[in-house]
């Protein structure tokens, strides 16, 4: 499951946007939607999205600092920019994985989201992988620390032995 967050200071565009979304993607969970900057970074801080749709041009904080802002607490959150004005180079300047224009098309969405919920598994993974390794890791070196106290008790008398 994909949490997403929807961020746009237009009802009627956030509407759309989990419509096409709940339509077509049932393994995406809006885990909220904002009208402003400052409730973005907010609602991300609370809700923890792993994808958040972000309108650039809004009242108050706009989504380039709110972007900012929820990176701080969010860093594996993954940024679609979704906007009518042309903002791409600041915003892949801050590493949004995705640009869509308004009005945005359904299946360029559907491709997008495509994209990023694998970047999103990729991420899982990555994660995973490295949490594994570490178990593992830390239910060796007891062994490895047992294994040398009995060869240092053991070999007490033969040093060749012991190294």
């Amino acid at each position: 499951m994909y949490r997403v967050l929807l961020v746009d200071d237009e009802p009627i565009a956030i509407d759309s946007l989990e419509y096409m979304l709940r339509k077509n993607r049932r393994d995406i969970e809006v885990v909220g939607k904002a009208r402003s900057g400052r409730d973005a970074v907010e609602k991300a801080y609370n809700t923890r999205p792993d994808i958040v749709l972000m309108d650039i041009n809004m009242p108050g904080i706009n989504g380039l600092e709110a972007i900012r802002r929820i990176k701080e607490t969010n860093s594996s959150a993954q940024f679609i920019i979704t906007t009518a004005f042309d903002y791409a180079v600041e915003a892949m300047e801050l590493q949004a994985t995705e640009y869509l224009l308004k009005p945005i098309r359904e299946a360029k969405l559907l491709e997008v989201m495509e994209k990023v919920t694998a970047q999103v598994d990729a991420q899982r993974a990555q994660l995973r992988k490295e949490l594994e390794i570490k178990e593992k890791f830390e239910m060796i070196v007891p062994m490895m620390e047992t294994g040398f106290i009995n060869a240092l008790c053991m070999f007490e008398d033969s040093e060749e032995e012991l190294k």
